[in-house]
């Protein structure tokens, strides 16, 4: 572990708890509970210790994490703007507590061109747009048609594509410009949270366009970047570490 890989931690966990412990509505619960989830986190990938390979072990890591942490947020009675942004910092430390252990440094793969890094992120970001865009649309079929009938289905799903495909692709694009970052752990975990700001940054609008269509109060501003924040922290930087795993070769 780097000194500014340490630092990181340190920050993560000392910001998360100072939020919970200012803004919660049950400050110890939540401590606790991230506490728990850390510890348990730091042994398991410690007794496992490092690999080669990463898979979707991170995913499948940030999915349990994310859970329960969002839980026990939940529980706590903590479903405001900065104790979800606080969750998402927790289950960000938990990620990060994997990955020190877990993935060894690597040498950054070979250079390519600029017009090749685009590509390829524009690619992804495009793929991702796709998959968001066909789990969204689902949950709107299902909503609309028991609730508001075809006629809305259609502005609906147009407004959730439109969104998560210009979303996808200015995280690509960025991602892309900023594709060197990506030869270290702590720069693969910056674009991630970058590339998860663009795409759920880009929702929160059509989500807002969404509920005023029912709701005469829709949700608040500071929710608003509250969730987007969790979500960018949640998914982010697992999804770009599992992608940037590909390629190079582990420091001896």
């Amino acid at each position: 572990m780097t000194r500014s890989e340490a630092r990181l931690l340190l920050l993560l966990g000392t910001s998360a708890v100072a939020l919970a412990s200012l803004f919660a509505a049950r400050p110890l619960l939540l401590a606790t509970s991230w506490l728990a989830i850390w510890i348990a986190d730091w042994a398991l990938a410690a007794r496992l210790g490092p690999t080669a390979t990463s898979g979707g072990e991170l995913l499948a890591l940030t999915f349990v994490a994310g859970s329960f942490l969002l839980a026990a947020t939940a529980v706590a009675r903590s479903l405001t703007p900065l104790p979800l942004a606080a969750c998402g910092m927790a289950t960000l430390l938990a990620q990060w507590i994997w990955v020190v252990h877990r993935f060894p440094p690597r040498r950054p793969r070979a250079p390519t061109n600029l017009g090749a890094d685009l590509s390829e992120s524009l690619f992804y970001g495009c793929a991702m747009a796709v998959l968001l865009s066909i789990v969204g649309t689902v949950g709107l079929v299902i909503f609309a048609l028991t609730h508001r009938g075809p006629n809305h289905l259609l502005k609906t799903v147009g407004l959730v594509v439109a969104a998560y495909f210009a979303g996808g692709l200015t995280a690509g694009l960025i991602v892309g410009l900023l594709r060197r970052l990506a030869g270290s752990r702590l720069g693969t975990v910056v674009l991630g949270f970058v590339g998860g700001l663009c795409v759920y940054g880009a929702a929160a609008p059509v989500v807002v366009t969404l509920q005023a269509m029912d709701n005469p109060q829709p949700t608040s501003v500071g929710m608003q970047l509250g969730t987007v924040m969790a979500c960018a922290l949640l998914l982010g930087p697992a999804v770009a570490f599992t992608w940037g795993r590909r390629g190079g070769a582990p420091v001896a």
